[in-house]
């Protein structure tokens, strides 16, 4: 990949929600996006650092628009839809709180608040992003719960009590 084609697709690339119930929105989002793609494109070809370079973007068309002009409206439409994505790592939907407030849905133990042997271990309990990747945070997570299950365990068998019963 040459690096104007990495820096479009790292810098290029955004979320299109497939979850809009009109075509029209979508055709929207397309043409936003056709947009953006055609201003980084300029930049990356006129960044004085990457002309130092001699960075070009590659004339080879993306397969699936093969059939579209190249550098055309339809052409960027085209690789809008089919090359996008999203590079946000996704917390919060199952936010980690106190049980009494509002937005919580796990408690400190990873445990889902007002169920029984049910918990949640990873990204989705961080209710908010960390400032760096989501992989470490993730990793601690997920030792963190292993280590209260494990804990759990001990104790039941511990006390004698099945851990499959409450």
């Amino acid at each position: 990949m040459d690096m104007i084609s990495k820096f479009l697709w790292t810098v290029g690339s955004s979320l299109v929600q497939t979850s809009y119930g009109m075509s029209y929105d979508c055709k929207v989002l397309y043409f936003l996006n056709s947009k953006g793609i055609r201003r980084t494109v300029n930049l990356g070809e006129n960044a004085p650092s990457f002309q130092r370079l001699g960075a070009k973007l590659n004339p080879t068309p993306f397969p699936t628009c093969a059939n579209e002009t190249f550098r055309s409206d339809e052409y960027w439409t085209c690789l809008a839809r089919h090359c996008t994505l999203t590079v946000f790592h996704f917390v919060g939907t199952v936010s980690m709180g106190r049980p009494y407030a509002h937005n919580s849905v796990v408690d400190s133990e990873l445990r889902v608040i007002g169920t029984n042997r049910l918990r949640v271990i990873d990204a989705s309990v961080m209710p908010y992003i960390v400032n760096v990747n989501t992989n470490a945070a993730s990793i601690m997570i997920g030792e963190r719960g292993a280590d209260f299950i494990k804990e759990e365990w001990r104790w039941r068998k511990l006390f004698n009590h099945n851990p499959l019963h409450p």
